[in-house]
């Protein structure tokens, strides 16, 4: 299904899966709500992607005039966007469910450290940004960011070693373990990882995957067991096709299956999420920026098996 998102791409952002039948996106910059998505989408258990159905969303506020929308969490009913201007990046935080917001507070002191991939929650109040740095200097990592009542408490930003790599993108494997997979700064590149040790805020240096990269973002999710599937490009050279893959340790990938792959176009700024009910949500560019598609897959359409976390 392809969202109603018209010459549009989907930059720097993700979508957040409210309620059953209600997802809230970010494209364009801004943010979207779409109340009747299961409506659309049907049966969960998809085994094609051939349908076309336009949807029409909802667009919530915009915040501050030059300013993109780039990422949403919510905790203990407070949802939060983290957005960037210029030069920084912003959180805002709403209580209505995204119709209005509070002011905005902004979250580094550099210019240029830009946010692209979701956050995650590390404990209540306790959320873990993903930040990339490509304008002056080239570097990543994470900033730390305990909050209370929609309000940043303290800040700490944990850089990741090396200048090859941007926009992480996090996935928390254990109360004191995140991954970061980790986008090549150039074409016919690798993704990388990163171990963070939560307790002590720090990353192990990142180590090469078996997965090509080319120059092109990606996003991952935890599975059952403590798998990771990770949306990507698979190609050296070409942001085509776009695939997921599965791994048990966060370095060797298996893939699964293409999710794009028609000849001639590029599929690209992945955000892939899991819903309440355990199905997936990937949102992409789709066909060189025409629309963002939305496709809605549970695991045997991957070919998986869902297995029990004891």
């Amino acid at each position: 299904d392809q969202l109603g998102f018209q010459r549009q791409h989907t930059g720097n952002g993700n979508a957040l899966a409210l309620a059953a039948g209600e997802l809230v996106r970010i494209a364009a910059g801004h943010l979207w709500r779409q109340a009747d998505f299961a409506q659309h989408l049907g049966d969960a258990r998809i085994d094609r992607i051939g349908r076309r159905r336009a949807m029409h969303p909802e667009r919530l506020g915009d915040g501050p005039a030059g300013a993109k929308a780039s990422g949403l969490l919510m905790v203990d009913g407070i949802l939060y966007l983290l957005q960037r201007n210029v030069g920084n990046s912003q959180l805002l935080a709403s209580r209505d469910r995204g119709r209005t917001w509070s002011e905005a507070h902004r979250l580094t002191d550099k210019l240029g450290d830009l946010p692209r991939s979701k956050p995650i929650e590390l404990g209540s109040d306790d959320i873990f940004l993903p930040l990339s740095h490509s304008a002056f200097r080239k570097y990543c990592g994470g900033m730390r960011l305990e909050i209370s009542d929609g309000k940043i408490t303290k800040r700490v930003f944990s850089p990741i070693a090396g200048k090859e790599c941007s926009h992480p993108t996090f996935v928390a494997v254990d109360s004191n373990r995140v991954l970061a997979f980790l986008r090549a700064r150039r074409r016919d590149g690798s993704v990388q990882s990163a171990s963070f040790d939560v307790s002590k805020n720090t990353w192990s240096s990142p180590q090469i995957t078996n997965l090509r990269n080319p120059n092109s973002a990606i996003d991952a999710v935890r599975f059952d067991g403590g798998r990771i599937l990770l949306a990507y490009n698979d190609s050296a050279n070409y942001r085509n096709p776009l695939s997921i893959a599965i791994s048990d340790d966060g370095i060797n990938f298996r893939k699964l299956r293409d999710v794009e792959s028609e000849s001639g176009q590029e599929f690209f700024y992945p955000s892939l999420i899991r819903g309440r009910d355990g199905t997936f949500y990937l949102t992409y560019t789709w066909h060189y920026c025409a629309a963002i598609k939305c496709v809605h897959f549970d695991a045997k359409w991957l070919g998986l098996n869902p297995v029990s976390d004891q």
